[in-house]
């Protein structure tokens, strides 16, 4: 029994090896999405220019300078969904280093063009990584971990952008860059490593190199036939079926996954989460104390993330997606609602300035239940003939909703108060918990063909009033078809036949009166 559970966990190994090495591509998207919080003071034109870089943006300059980042990550997943479906999964993933190069302008030119072009290739660079990095994950892991695995990614992100965080304002503007420069170099290397996913060759019908993949991935097992032909199966199946971007919404069963994966996107980044790590260092109040402020509430925010990642993992697969996402989501409502509250009310409250810090922080840690949902979602409801254009569409999601925060944040605070956006933030959270009550699906523990099963065979139950027995307009009472009471058909008789027995004999008197009066 110790041989087998020893085996059992091995199996894990390579998943998580090949996982994590996968995840450096978002832990390089967490680096450049965290850039500007410590650049944005370099660079605006109401500050000196004390490095000599060159740079001097204006409020409009830097809100495009934040947003391109997100604007290059929505229009770049289409083309990644092509790309994982005809190239493979790691090649795409290998393809998306390559779109890194770009940044390197940043330490050769100090020219406004160049940083535009640098940030929109990143978001090109991110959109590939989102696309391809849930339906790798999906496909290279068993289903008892696939919930822990799919969290990773988020986690390094965190992690790249919590690094930023710290050595960023102590680091010169293009040593900084240099050094994210060379992250894409060190991805491309040791990714080479890793082998292309079972279903992908599965999809393409070689059946050697699936085996090879599968035996790695489950650890060197000799014995993965069954799970081999089990691949085969459900992926020529899949692929019997139409693919493309119009079956998300012809096909019902696709069709549901589609609207409840773009909505776990859209909540979750219109709920503000990238306009809080972009701007929070600049926008939230100064506090008397010298030792805590901006600067250091935004880093504290991110190692809260960093480590809540952690807590969500298990909670992912114990507890299950619907109840952590929907407590998440109202946590995530009550906590905006009252930032904005404070900034309202905030020149009546001069003594509670920390008011926003604790609750941005709080919010932090109620993220853990939303955070992974889409990239989650995607790699477990989608079959494989349409799992890439789910894929895309929900990465184009989740930059659109960035990039609508990032872009009109800052501009609704300096025109109508920080308060209008908080509440809008609120708001979207709000929507959040009702929409993943009453439609999100639990998919804890089950295999992707049970899950593509379930989801088969939801939309083809009957309504409630549609199986129900009709009662005179009332709810039934009871179940339709029970054993009739021998007893109950004996006393009904009886009283039947007695009544029709009264009927009969009740007259005669009558009639007999007037029978004796005719005569």
């Amino acid at each position: 029994m110790v041989d087998k559970m020893g085996v059992f966990k091995r199996s894990y190994v390579y998943q998580i090896i090949a996982t994590n090495t996968a995840s450096i591509s978002l832990l390089i998207a967490g680096c450049w999405i965290a850039w500007p919080s410590v650049m944005i003071k370099r660079l605006t034109d109401e500050n000196p220019d004390l490095e000599n870089i060159g740079i001097r943006l204006n409020k409009y300059q830097l809100s495009w300078m934040v947003s391109l980042l997100d604007l290059g990550n929505a229009i770049s997943p289409i083309f990644a969904g092509i790309l994982v479906e005809k190239i493979g999964r790691k090649t795409t993933l290998l393809l998306n280093a390559l779109l890194c190069l770009p940044t390197w302008f940043l330490v050769v030119s100090n020219k406004i063009e160049c940083l535009y072009i640098a940030r929109l290739f990143i978001g090109i660079s991110k959109g590939v990584a989102y696309t391809a990095m849930p339906i790798f994950i999906g496909e290279i892991s068993e289903h008892n971990i696939r919930g822990a695995l799919g969290s990773i990614p988020s986690g390094f992100q965190m992690v790249g952008t919590l690094a930023i965080l710290l050595i960023g304002n102590h680091v010169s503007y293009n040593s900084l860059n240099i050094a994210l420069s060379i992250l894409p170099v060190i991805f491309f290397i040791l990714f080479s490593f890793v082998p292309e996913t079972p279903h992908f060759h599965a999809a393409k019908n070689n059946l050697k190199k699936t085996e090879k993949s599968l035996k790695w991935y489950r650890g060197n097992k000799k014995d993965v036939m069954e799970e081999m032909n089990s691949i085969m199966d459900k992926t020529q199946e899949d692929l019997k079926s139409k693919t493309g971007y119009l079956e998300l919404l012809t096909n019902k069963s696709n069709r549901r996954a589609f609207t409840l994966v773009m909505a776990a996107s859209l909540f979750q980044r219109l709920g503000g989460i990238t306009s809080m790590i972009t701007y929070s260092s600049t926008l939230l109040p100064k506090l008397d104390n010298a030792y805590f402020g901006p600067d250091q509430c935004i880093l504290v925010f991110m190692i809260i993330m960093f480590l809540s990642n952690f807590l969500q993992a298990p909670l992912m697969d114990i507890l299950g997606r619907k109840p952590l996402s929907c407590f998440s989501a109202a946590l995530g409502c009550l906590l905006t609602f009252s930032t904005g509250l404070f900034y309202l009310y905030q020149g009546e409250l001069p003594n509670f300035q920390y008011i926003p810090y604790i609750t941005t922080l709080l919010y932090a840690a109620s993220y853990y239940g939303i955070g992974c949902l889409p990239n989650i979602l995607v790699s477990e409801l989608f079959p494989i003939n349409v799992r890439c254009q789910a894929s895309s569409c929900a990465s184009v999601a989740l930059a659109f909703g960035s990039f609508i925060t990032t872009k009109f944040h800052i501009l609704i605070t300096k025109s109508l108060g920080q308060h209008v956006i908080f509440f809008i933030y609120s708001s979207v959270h709000f929507c959040s918990v009702v929409f993943n009550y009453f439609y999100l699906m639990e998919t804890k523990q089950k295999t992707l063909a049970e899950i593509q099963e379930s989801i088969m065979n939801s939309h083809k139950q009957l309504r409630r009033e549609k199986t129900s027995p009709f009662e005179c307009g009332f709810d039934p009472i009871s179940k339709p078809r029970i054993s009739y009471s021998l007893h109950f058909f004996s006393i009904a008789l009886i009283f039947l036949i007695f009544d029709i027995e009264i009927t009969l004999i009740f007259p005669s008197p009558l009639i007999k009166q007037k029978i004796i009066i005719v005569n």
